[in-house]
């Protein structure tokens, strides 16, 4: 961490504005905003979003500390490997180096957002909740203090710092592919840009980047998202498509399985370039963009009927409870 002075930035980004510009108006610094808690949509321009004043800045003994500068030069090497994908349209050119850089890059945007903050916040308080539903006092429980929002902000920042280079790893053990949206179709992106879903749901519904079969995905343009998979299921995968492939003409019900997601999947991650997917497919992509943003969802136009009715049709993904807990 740097110490805080006149030249450290005052308003700072948890979603990097390099990457909110690939999804802006072409040519200009305009968003359209979907705020899915208030059900608002509004005008607004890539440095007044995703963004807050002194996010990363904390107060140690003496002096203010903070990690904006650390991220912006980390977000300095990543823009110039997303912009080398985005120009090729594959990502089978990045050299050791830029797939490091673009691991560590991701694992920074799943845990800089303002919603990782809000999910620690959710479930201090929920635990102490729990507490006093039982007539005790939280602060009594041994590991277990009830947060102000500064030691949540500490936390925080400090939990990014520490656990960067773990998170990269899980990243970088995982296959890698290129999704390419269709001409009349677009990507978009919300304040919590990393988003996962597994294959294989567990009874807990859990999503994380060592669950068994995750799929995790970041858009990085309104035409491209990065996909990183648990290489496990890649290899799973890639045999049943072979099996399915094999056998069609003998059993002719395996036509009636849709194994076109996959098939892209595979060969993006075997070649390197992006492959095309069906519209299906990117309202699935998008759809974990709404459900697990914290409250903004960001687009070149103001059409967001899609979301709209996804928060119509399951109203609690607009009601800010990132924490299930059942207490």
């Amino acid at each position: 961490m740097n110490l805080v002075t006149q030249n450290t930035p005052k308003k700072q980004h948890y979603v990097p504005q390099f990457l909110l510009r690939n999804f802006a108006v072409e040519n200009t610094e305009r968003l359209f905003t979907f705020d899915k808690q208030q059900n608002k949509v509004f005008p607004t321009t890539v440095r007044d979003s995703a963004s807050e004043n002194g996010f990363y800045n904390i107060q140690g003994l003496d002096d203010k500390y903070t990690l904006e500068n650390e991220l912006g030069d980390l977000e300095t090497l990543a823009s110039k490997v997303i912009a080398k994908i985005c120009l090729s349209g594959s990502i089978s050119h990045l050299d050791e180096n830029e797939h490091k850089i673009l691991c560590f890059f991701t694992a920074s945007l799943l845990l800089r957002v303002k919603r990782q903050r809000v999910f620690t916040s959710q479930v201090n308080y929920n635990i102490a909740k729990f507490a006093r539903g039982l007539g005790l006092e939280p602060d009594t429980f041994t590991n277990f203090k009830e947060l102000t929002k500064e030691e949540i902000e500490f936390q925080h920042i400090n939990f990014l710092e520490e656990e960067l280079l773990t998170f990269a790893n899980e990243f970088g053990d995982k296959a890698i592919g290129l999704l390419s949206a269709p001409i009349d179709k677009s990507f978009i992106i919300s304040d919590n840009p990393v988003v996962m879903f597994s294959h294989k749901p567990n009874r807990f519904n859990s999503k994380g980047t060592s669950v068994p079969a995750i799929e995790i995905f970041l858009p990085i343009s309104k035409k491209l998202c990065i996909t990183f998979l648990c290489m496990d299921f890649y290899y799973e995968l890639a045999e049943k498509i072979e099996i399915i492939e094999t056998n069609r003409a003998k059993n002719h019900e395996l036509n009636l399985v849709d194994i076109s997601y996959a098939q892209s999947l595979i060969q993006s991650i075997q070649t390197g370039n992006a492959n095309v997917i069906n519209e299906k497919h990117v309202n699935f992509v998008n759809t974990r963009q709404i459900v697990d943003s914290w409250s903004y969802i960001y687009n070149d136009n103001n059409d967001f009927d899609f979301a709209k009715r996804l928060v119509e049709k399951t109203p609690a993904i607009s009601l800010g409870s990132i924490v299930k807990s059942g207490f």
